[in-house]
């Protein structure tokens, strides 16, 4: 049973997750290989941002931006990896913020943004923002 409110599971998208982790294994004769590595899994809801102003963008070329809604223990920082148990999609986490109802708010929510990811054996380099 979820212990996600139940307006979150009434969304399109609610399901189980699983975290991927990149990492470098042995290959067994003293080398390794790249791969990806299954973690802990959650609940979570991912919907698309369909708004006029995402539409706009996507024209131009922009990837689909997904909101997802998880509990507030659920930590996603920044460049995550995760993908759908039900589907196998695949996304990373865009946003270096995340929002949360306050620890006294009766509804247990955290907001990340992530964008749809394609896995990759090699090595993950995360973009640097240059403003920061």
């Amino acid at each position: 049973m979820s212990n996600l409110p139940g307006l979150i599971q009434e969304f399109e998208g609610f399901g189980e997750y699983q975290i991927l982790n990149f990492a470098f294994v042995s290959d067994g004769y003293g080398g390794t290989i790249p791969t990806w590595i299954e973690g802990p899994k959650f609940e979570a809801t991912v919907t698309l941002d369909d708004s006029v102003a995402m539409k706009t963008a996507q024209a131009q070329g922009v990837k689909g931006i997904y909101r997802v809604a998880t509990q507030r223990s659920v930590r996603l920082p920044w460049h995550t990896v995760f993908k759908s148990l039900a589907t196998g999609n695949v996304y990373r986490v865009t946003s270096k913020d995340e929002s949360a109802t306050p620890a006294r708010a009766t509804i247990d929510i955290r907001y990340v943004s992530a964008e749809e990811y394609t896995l990759t054996t090699d090595p993950v380099t995360p973009e640097v923002d240059e403003n920061e």
